[in-house]
């Protein structure tokens, strides 16, 4: 009978020892998950508060349909690395600073955030610019659209393309991370038709505003459609690469169609 008592005490102090280990991620377990392995979880889950303009990880998103019935993304989401976690939401809050930033500049017009999966909110800030830009889907896009410029974005060399086109055209931005890292970039937008001529505010001239584009991503890839109110065919484009800021962490492309 003590030899079976013996047996059963010792049973009950593995178990419990088993189950309070199991409530906290095994240190070894937890060293084996890569950055960019959890960073490529983390994600899925970045969602936008509209009421603020912030990125957030958003715990309760829902990534798929199926994740209704049996949510994996959520179970991977759970045994994420809490020190890649920190290291993740950290550069999120560099992002957000960068965001509010441009969000007060009277340079700014519009700021973009990009999302998992291609999706993407348009954030408006001056509703008087005679040029915006809304997403849109590319897959809806007609395959006889014609590519009219291109522009290859260098960090913090601001390039420049002038073409003619109709008063709508579409963008077509093509981002490749080399890991999952979150980027920004400004598209500046110039009218080089209005008159009078002249530097604003004195006489309307270029006045040009940037459209700021944010996200976070290893690779995607984003269609926006622009518009212009304002009369004449040219178009110039000045687009500036600000995060990441060191050559060769990124490849991030906009081609301009009719």
């Amino acid at each position: 009978m003590k030899k079976i008592l013996s047996l059963m005490c010792a049973f009950i102090a593995c178990f419990s020892f088993w189950s309070c280990s199991n409530d906290q991620m095994d240190p070894d377990i937890v060293s084996h998950h890569d950055y960019d392995s959890d960073a490529e979880v983390l994600i899925k889950f970045v969602d936008v508060n509209t009421s603020t303009g912030e990125y957030y990880i958003n715990d309760t998103k829902v990534i798929t349909p199926t994740d209704y019935i049996v949510n994996e993304d959520l179970s991977k989401l759970k045994e994420v690395n809490p020190l890649n976690r920190s290291r993740f939401e950290r550069e999120l809050e560099l992002l957000n600073i960068e965001i509010q930033e441009a969000a007060q500049s009277d340079s700014v017009s519009q700021i973009v955030y990009n999302l998992y999966g291609g999706k993407s909110w348009v954030r408006t800030i001056d509703t008087e610019y005679p040029m915006l830009i809304k997403s849109s889907d590319i897959k809806a896009q007609p395959m006889s659209r014609s590519q009219i410029s291109y522009m290859e974005l260098v960090p913090r060399l601001p390039q420049n393309v002038t073409f003619n086109g109709p008063s709508t055209i579409q963008s077509v931005v093509d981002i490749n991370m080399f890991g999952y890292k979150s980027y920004s970039f400004r598209i500046t937008t110039t009218d080089g038709n209005k008159t009078p001529s002249g530097d604003y505010p004195a006489g309307g001239g270029s006045n040009s505003k940037a459209i700021v584009m944010t996200g976070m991503t290893s690779m995607e890839q984003y269609t926006f459609t622009w518009n212009k109110t304002s009369s004449g065919s040219q178009w110039k484009f000045t687009g500036t690469l600000s995060t990441p800021s060191s050559i060769g962490q990124c490849l991030i492309t906009v081609k301009f169609l009719d």
